[in-house]
């Protein structure tokens, strides 16, 4: 069982590999601090949409530790403005914990049409002595 401490959300990473076009039942199953408990059911159809809307050779990330603040700053730029309308980017991590397999998603953030990138991100759930590989 999850608890919440934030009223507007409920933060949960679904262990499964999702099928797309494939129709899936969500169940969510509530009890407040009174003990009053209820139940929302969700249906639903997955429609993965996997595209590029940005040459990889025009935008760059690079990570630079900062050993005193604990955390690594993450700057993602481009070369060019953004042309296309709602561009969501994704910093993504691996980590030396699992020998750089698995990528986690640490931060989205949406690229400005007409402007180019100048992202500045701060990872604070860095540990010591783990190695971390970032991308996009």
């Amino acid at each position: 069982m999850n608890s919440y401490t934030n009223l507007n959300e409920i933060k949960y990473k679904i262990k499964r590999e999702l099928e797309d076009k494939a129709t899936y039942k969500m169940i969510i199953k509530l009890q407040t601090n009174n003990l009053y408990e209820w139940q929302e059911e969700y249906n639903f159809t997955l429609n993965l949409v996997q595209f590029t809307t940005l040459d990889p050779n025009e935008v760059f990330i690079s990570a630079k530790p900062d050993d005193k603040a604990g955390w690594v700053e993450v700057n993602v730029t481009s070369l060019s403005p953004i042309l296309k309308l709602g561009t969501n980017l994704v910093i993504k991590r691996k980590s030396s914990k699992d020998n750089f397999v698995s990528w986690e998603e640490m931060n989205i953030f949406l690229a400005k049409i007409g402007e180019k990138i100048n992202y500045t991100w701060y990872d604070r759930t860095v540990e010591s002595g783990v190695w971390y590989y970032y991308g996009i």
